[in-house]
């Protein structure tokens, strides 16, 4: 009996595991085989990549990107959260910009697949839905109802795992990045 338990019979009133109610509250999931799965997805990185002329918008010029990411686990396992953050530079050199990237991703028992959502440096707030086929994840953004559904710049994406310490992204778009460590 703890602390608490223990008050509550010194007041006369029942311990906390005997209190009316007590079955009917839901309990929070168990972390499992599935929420640990993505996990050879979601570690410390660090990596170079390129940003394809117009993968950043109609106009937009060819980019390479050197970022960094890491990654943790949340709420006993449930979910993994990612924050990344990436340099992008036009080919003479030039720094363009600094992407920052906030990134929660687990299972969702009740639909039966992994979900995400994201925030970025641009404001820009996103859902996904994936799924893992033996080593590859892949991740949609989820649809959106009414107007402006389909927001441009959304990336789909596509990474695989040997399992070792490398892992290759690839956007819709086709830019891509491999991490270096």
């Amino acid at each position: 009996m703890d602390a608490e338990d223990r008050q509550a019979t010194d007041l006369g009133q029942p311990a906390m595991g005997t209190r009316p109610g007590m079955a009917a509250v839901p309990k929070p999931i168990a972390a499992g085989p599935e929420t640990a799965a993505p996990g050879r997805f979601y570690r410390d990185v660090t990596w170079k990549g390129t940003i394809c002329a117009g993968g950043m918008g109609h106009g937009t010029p060819a980019m390479t990107g050197v970022g960094h990411g890491t990654a943790r686990p949340i709420q006993d396992g449930r979910w993994i959260v990612l924050d990344c953050e990436q340099d992008q530079f036009l080919a003479d050199g030039t720094h363009i910009l600094t992407w920052q990237l906030h990134w929660v991703s687990g299972w969702v028992p009740k639909h039966g697949e992994y979900r995400a959502v994201t925030a970025d440096s641009y404001g820009h707030p996103d859902m996904y839905r994936g799924h893992i086929d033996g080593t590859a994840w892949s991740s949609s953004p989820s649809p959106r109802p009414g107007p402006g559904s389909a927001l441009p710049g959304t990336p789909r994406l596509r990474g695989s795992s040997t399992g070792g310490t490398r892992c290759h992204w690839v956007t819709g778009n086709g830019s891509s990045s491999r991490n270096t460590r």
